[in-house]
């Protein structure tokens, strides 16, 4: 599977807001078991501040049926919690992970975390307070 690209609606949040994400998918072949989707907002030396684990297609769209080579768009929304600390630049990751074992599937490419965590980099937010 590919991600070909994604797009955030905005690049400042405060807490309460809702970030929304949309990716940009080129699948190269359907998976024998479902793979779920994670996206989280990161801060390092907080950890993650706001995640959101589910089926791609708002959870009507597993990974065993993506059809290879049929390009689709899908939306995610990250819901900050008010108590949300300010950051600067706070990463957004993405990735895809087994649910029954949680063994994810590896990533690779410029944005792949190079540490092997399996996750790419989907640009950055500022958190205001």
């Amino acid at each position: 599977t590919r991600l070909l690209g994604y797009h955030l609606d905005k690049t400042t949040v405060k807490p309460g807001d809702t970030l929304q994400v949309n990716v940009y998918w080129l699948p190269e072949a359907a998976t024998a078991t479902p793979q779920t989707v994670f996206i989280q907002i990161f801060e390092p030396g907080v950890g993650v501040v706001a995640q959101r684990d589910i089926y791609p297609g708002g959870g009507t769209y597993p990974t065993i049926f993506w059809v290879p080579g049929r390009q689709f768009v899908d939306t995610y929304y990250l819901h900050l919690p008010p108590d949300t600390p300010p950051a600067t630049a706070a990463p957004i990751l993405f990735g895809l992970y087994d649910e029954a074992t949680g063994q994810r599937l590896t990533a690779t490419g410029g944005d792949a975390d190079p540490g092997g965590n399996n996750w790419i980099q989907l640009g950055t937010v500022d958190i205001q307070p």
